[in-house]
């Protein structure tokens, strides 16, 4: 039970480091983080918060996690050699599988393909 809680402890605090753009040894990560409110975004489109992921803005390789206060952390792809994050499937696949879309392409597609 212990053990469960240092992790969750420990979990949190990575995750508030890398919001604020710092890593583990201290030394600032390439965050470039858009100002964006996610929570608002998903709103306007009828999606989930808690499962919406979007494009990074300059790496296929990382995507942007919503966060509670709406604000975007960066996150990696787990086998970031070979995957990419896809936005129409939310997830990461196979280099092979899907173009490369930056935040800005998909903000753009998205707005232009709106039903409103």
């Amino acid at each position: 039970m212990a053990v469960k809680v240092v992790l969750r402890i420990l979990f949190n605090c990575l995750l508030i480091l890398q919001a604020f753009g710092m890593s583990v040894n201290g030394s600032a990560l390439p965050n470039s983080v858009p100002d964006f409110n996610c929570v608002e975004y998903a709103q306007k489109i009828g999606a989930n918060w808690t499962t919406l992921n979007l494009p990074h803005a300059t790496d296929c390789r990382k995507f942007y996690q919503c966060s509670a206060n709406g604000g975007l952390i960066a996150m990696t792809c787990a086998d970031a050699k070979e995957t990419r994050f896809n936005p129409w499937t939310n997830r990461c696949e196979w280099n092979s599988t899907i173009e490369c879309i930056t935040f800005d392409q998909f903000m753009e597609i998205s707005n232009t393909n709106s039903c409103d």
